[in-house]
């Protein structure tokens, strides 16, 4: 099993917590998605079975561009701190990232309003998915 200091069912504080109701369900999913393979239950997270990951609105990416957006994201914010690192594909079981793209998407359709103003980007936060 790998090191974490994370303990299943504890809440953690952030430090910054005006977060939209996209922007939490987008780091709930992710945060699942990261202790589950740290914590060695990675194999028990799977998409739901029978259901369809397809794109459903305009703005939602491929399954391979969101993977890709999701790794080069990861990558910019673990240059934050110098104790973080960015992670690849390989390094997490397809099913892991599957379960994680369902997450994303249902966050998208449930929470997720596009912006309309010029300028603003969907990849910025994850809005994509």
């Amino acid at each position: 099993m790998k090191q974490t200091r994370h303990k299943p069912g504890d809440i953690n504080r952030r430090e910054f917590s005006n977060y939209t109701s996209f922007s939490e369900a987008l780091w709930v999913a992710l945060d699942d998605f990261y202790y589950a393979d740290v914590g060695g239950y990675g194999a028990m997270r799977m998409p739901t079975p029978g259901k369809t990951l397809e794109p459903t609105h305009s703005y939602n990416l491929e399954f391979k561009d969101w993977q890709k957006l999701v790794i080069d994201r990861w990558e910019a914010e673990s240059n934050r701190d110098r104790a973080t690192r960015g992670c690849t594909i390989e390094e997490f079981p397809e099913n892991l990232w599957y379960y994680l793209y369902e997450r994303f998407m249902d966050a998208t359709d449930k929470h997720y309003k596009p912006k309309k103003s010029p300028g603003t980007s969907l990849t910025r936060d994850f809005g994509g998915c």
